[in-house]
């Protein structure tokens, strides 16, 4: 099975509006002295490349580290969100083929 890495990097992707912006901070540096290199990440669960877990949307619902991994591998189904403003029920039934098991929201 052929795996494509899908990420984008987090510090030029597209943050989604009212979500804070990702911030990597360079804590101590061996240029500037100091025994070694340290950075701080500071950003928003849905920067970037993530999974939105069933919490995200439903109370009670699993969040991402109660998934198995196993359920992100295999075929799947993309759809190009680019430029629209939000997503509905009716659209994926529209785009969504029957019998679909994964599905990759570009956004």
């Amino acid at each position: 099975m052929t795996v494509f890495d899908i990420s984008v990097d987090i510090n030029t992707a597209p943050v989604y509006s009212g979500d804070p912006n990702t911030k990597i901070i360079k804590e101590k540096s061996i240029e500037k002295g100091d025994m070694y290199n340290l950075s701080s990440l500071f950003t928003c669960l849905h920067t970037g490349t993530h999974i939105d877990a069933p919490a995200h949307f439903l109370a009670g619902g699993a969040t991402i580290d109660q998934i198995d991994l196993s359920v992100f591998m295999g075929e799947c189904t993309v759809i190009n969100c680019i430029g629209r403003d939000d997503l509905t029920g009716a659209d994926i039934e529209e785009l969504v083929p029957e019998k679909t098991t994964r599905v990759i929201l570009k956004t």
